[in-house]
């Protein structure tokens, strides 16, 4: 009799736990070079950035149906509110940091998301490397 062949578990597989533990990266500035500022993120698949995209994604529909109903010619979503989401998509990926004197508070880092636009570029870029998230596994 043929030995079963042994797969892997599914656990294995679960990037959203994977995405829940943090990854830190320093903060290069925008010429490349190093800041001595370190920044802990979340995967994009953890459920605490998963929940607040469904979130948004929800507010926006109920805005159209809402425009639609009333037949409203809605002018989209002015720029300063695309730009507010992704300040605020940059931060809720954010966990924590080193290197800054202040400590690390959802709204300090909305604040530097708003503030600091390389900080924001290079938080996504972070968050959506599954690979930072998949050490040691």
């Amino acid at each position: 009799m043929a030995e079963a062949i042994k797969g892997i578990s599914l656990d294995s597989l679960d990037l959203t736990a994977k995405c829940e533990v943090a990854h830190e990266f320093q903060y290069l500035d925008p010429k490349g070079r190093d800041t001595g500022v370190y920044i802990s993120v979340l995967g994009s698949d953890a459920e605490k950035v998963q929940k607040f995209e469904n979130e948004e994604a929800n507010k926006r529909n109920r805005q159209q149906l809402i425009e639609a109903e009333k037949q409203v010619d809605g002018d989209g979503h002015p720029a300063e509110d695309l730009r507010d989401l992704i300040i605020r998509q940059a931060a809720v990926r954010m966990c924590g940091w080193r290197g800054i004197d202040q400590p690390f508070t959802e709204a300090n880092a909305l604040k530097l998301c708003k503030i600091n636009s390389e900080i924001r570029k290079q938080v996504f870029k972070e968050s959506q490397d599954l690979r930072n998230f998949m050490k040691g596994k």
